[in-house]
């Protein structure tokens, strides 16, 4: 609630990486692929300033302007009125090794340079 903000706590910066203490950087949302765009416009008719699609693919940009096969998650990024960045996640598909997917959580190494 408004009444509970602490400016110590949540910075308004819209520049800022980070939204509060502790390295938080945002909260994200799972939202059906149905409901995506729907939601997305929602934030736009209400006035809330909002990040461009991002389509998250496995390229070397990690970001496609296009739905594609490979694109794992489609994001939009706002906040709320106390500052805390917010996002809209659609997930587009199951992690697979095909794309260089990993989900071992082993860190990659020099020598995975070539699957990613």
């Amino acid at each position: 609630p408004k009444e509970n903000f602490d400016p110590e706590i949540a910075f308004k910066d819209p520049d800022a990486l980070t939204s509060s203490h502790g390295s938080m950087n945002h909260i994200a949302f799972d939202v059906s692929p149905e409901k995506f765009d729907e939601y997305y416009q929602k934030l736009i008719d209400k006035g809330v300033a909002v990040s461009p699609v991002m389509n998250h693919d496995t390229s070397k940009t990690q970001v496609s302007e296009e739905v594609t096969d490979d694109v794992w998650v489609r994001s939009v990024y706002f906040q709320d009125p106390d500052g805390i960045v917010l996002e809209f996640a659609c997930w587009q598909r199951e992690f697979d090794s095909k794309w260089g997917d990993r989900s071992d959580h082993v860190p990659a190494t020099p020598a995975d340079k070539d699957t990613f």
